[in-house]
């Protein structure tokens, strides 16, 4: 495990550091902010303008090159929305990534070493389930169920699992 000296030269652990970091990670910087306020501005003055100079015109000839420049107002005024949307889902996403702990994928074998088992074991369910299961069915992982012949299910009324198929 490595370590770095913080500003009072305590030595912290990466991982200390790393939530130290995270927890100030505000979505947007104020440049940022500046800068989707700034665009928004001209976006609105273009529009502005554009609104101005086809109410003086009398052909639409000369309204469309001023309806070009609104259209170029609201596209500017999009974009760096966008843009500071995204920015700020990037950020929040790096910020979670820090503090949340990493979550193991599951094996590639886990499923089909358990779909062997299946095959030589009853299918269950319980008495409020509508289905019937494999016992490695991840819909009845932790419940309490009885293992019964499928025919025996199926008297009971119960259909086969969609997803484990049992």
């Amino acid at each position: 495990m490595t370590s770095q000296p913080d500003s009072s030269g305590v030595s912290l652990s990466i991982e200390q550091v790393v939530r130290r970091e995270s927890r100030g990670i505000p979505p947007w910087t104020s440049a940022e902010l500046s800068r989707v306020v700034l665009s928004n501005a001209l976006g609105a003055v273009l529009i502005g303008i554009s609104w101005y100079q086809v109410a003086g015109q009398l052909t639409t000839r000369d309204e469309l090159a001023w309806l070009n420049v609104g259209i170029l107002g609201v596209a500017i005024a999009g974009i760096s929305n966008a843009m500071w949307l995204l920015r700020g889902r990037r950020n929040i996403g790096l910020a979670r990534v820090m503090i949340l702990p990493d979550v193991p994928p599951r094996s590639a074998t886990h499923w089909s070493d358990r779909l062997a088992e299946d095959l030589e074991n009853q299918p269950v369910a319980s008495a409020a389930m509508t289905r019937y299961h494999r016992p490695s069915c991840p819909l009845v992982e932790g419940k309490q169920t009885s293992a019964m012949s499928r025919r025996d299910h199926e008297r009971a009324g119960k259909i086969p699992c969609e997803l484990c198929e049992p």
